[in-house]
């Protein structure tokens, strides 16, 4: 008997761990995807300066993986090895243009963790087990969610940032919140795209609770809301967040109404491949018909094509660096870097690491795909499938932006709970076998 207490007791400890580091993890997550919160919180605390670096938020959240990893005794030898390799590569990188560039090793680190460290840490987070439940975590960000998009719809209705968008020292900046004179709404976040992104995946979450929500006043009150978030997602002024948006609940809604056995997720990407191509074709041709809609105005995407045809030409003129890249990336913080102007993922990539380089990033971004369609698609919790969906925009994203900055992020958010319900919190016999199959 005092055996099977003294085990009952070190079991009951161990789960209280579990649950703090667990909860401490989600409060990580949460700054990651907030990216401008900890900056803001750090400018109010130390007189308009930010002295913490975002690196310090993601060593935070390996310490913690690992932590609870080793008391559920599940490290995962495999990708561990994986996300040295991966981070060997870069360091094999990083010396290579330490030494025949004029630019420091700081600049060149810096470059790797902004563009590829959220990604290499959502593939080491794709074995973990949490003690949170979704329908907790859904509520979290739901009450989140609430006062981020009030923020951003007054500082569309004002026209004003309405909060400081620079630090006093430089190392914090809001991007591209002034379209011609009018303020994109950017929220609490570091700019409107990554504002724009959040929107999708709570846009995601609102139609994936109003359409397995059984009382009728809660799915009044989500259908209410995601009219809301769709109104907000026009506020950011961005049309690849649009189109992106649109496509996004459109996958929500077939999951949900078609099945996850009828519904091909991977032809679901490449539909959104080729739509982000279609995009570059058809935005120019638009634009001479409705040319007082912002979405089609064609100078941005002008200029894109006019920076997409410098970097491909200079990349071309380098065998050397098109198989292994030259190090350079898109940021405004270093001098080096502050003129580079990019604005497409597969080509940014190409110019830092090289061909070679981005066919392993594909390649990691389609296991972390596949693992989380694999795991949590036929769960159908709101939370799961918003994720997926806004997975599946991801070359949307990137055929106009870098992609890599927080989307992995999302597509980590199921590992860090469990998928144990159904609308109003029900438990299916299904999930339950799930469930004891995977705890």
């Amino acid at each position: 008997m005092a055996t099977d207490n003294l085990h009952y007791l070190a079991a009951r400890r161990r789960y209280s761990v579990r649950q703090f580091l667990s909860w401490l993890l989600f409060v990580l997550v949460i700054f990651l995807l907030i990216n401008a919160a900890l900056p803001r919180l750090e400018m109010l605390l130390f007189s308009g300066t930010v002295p913490i670096p975002s690196i310090a938020i993601k060593m935070g959240i390996i310490f913690t993986v690992y932590a609870l990893a080793g008391i559920n005794n599940r490290i995962d030898i495999t990708r561990l090895a994986i996300f040295l390799l991966l981070l060997g590569f870069f360091i094999f990188e990083t010396a290579v243009f330490t030494a025949s560039s004029p630019y420091s090793i700081v600049t060149f680190i810096f470059g790797y963790n902004a563009m590829y460290f959220l990604l290499m840490l959502a593939f080491l987070m794709t074995n973990f087990r949490s003690t949170i439940d979704s329908e907790r975590a859904e509520n979290v960000f739901i009450v989140i969610s609430i006062p981020l998009i009030i923020l951003g719809v007054f500082q569309t209705l004002l026209n004003l940032p309405l909060i400081p968008t620079r630090s006093v020292d430089g190392y914090f900046t809001v991007l591209v919140w002034n379209y011609y004179g009018q303020v994109r709404a950017f929220s609490l976040f570091e700019a409107p795209a990554y504002y724009a992104t959040f929107l999708i995946f709570i846009g995601g979450l609102f139609l994936g609770k109003a359409l397995t929500t059984k009382r009728r006043w809660k799915r009044s009150i989500y259908w209410l809301t995601l009219v809301v978030v769709i109104a907000s997602e026009f506020m950011v002024l961005n049309r690849t967040a649009i189109f992106a948006f649109i496509f996004a609940l459109f996958v929500v809604f077939a999951i949900y109404r078609m099945g996850y056995k009828k519904i091909n997720l991977f032809l679901v990407m490449m539909i959104s491949f080729l739509a982000s191509i279609a995009l570059i074709v058809l935005v120019p041709v638009i634009s001479g018909m409705f040319p007082f809609v912002f979405a089609f105005k064609d100078q941005s995407m002008l200029q894109r094509y006019a920076e997409w045809a410098y970097w491909l030409k200079t990349i071309l003129l380098s065998p050397k660096s098109l198989l292994f890249g030259s190090g350079i990336f898109q940021n405004s913080l270093f001098p080096a870097t502050r003129m580079v102007i990019i604005d497409n993922m597969f080509l940014a990539v190409i110019i830092q690491v090289g061909i070679v380089g981005l066919m392993i990033i594909l390649y990691v971004i389609y296991k972390v795909y596949s693992i989380l369609v694999e795991r949590y698609l036929y769960s159908k919790t709101p939370m799961a499938i918003a994720c997926i969906a806004l997975f599946t925009t991801w070359p949307i994203f990137a055929m106009f932006g870098t992609g890599l900055n927080v989307f992995p992020i999302y597509a980590v958010l199921p590992f860090l709970f469990r998928p144990d319900y159904v609308g109003d919190g029900k438990t299916s016999n299904y999930r339950l076998r799930f469930i004891q199959k995977t705890e």
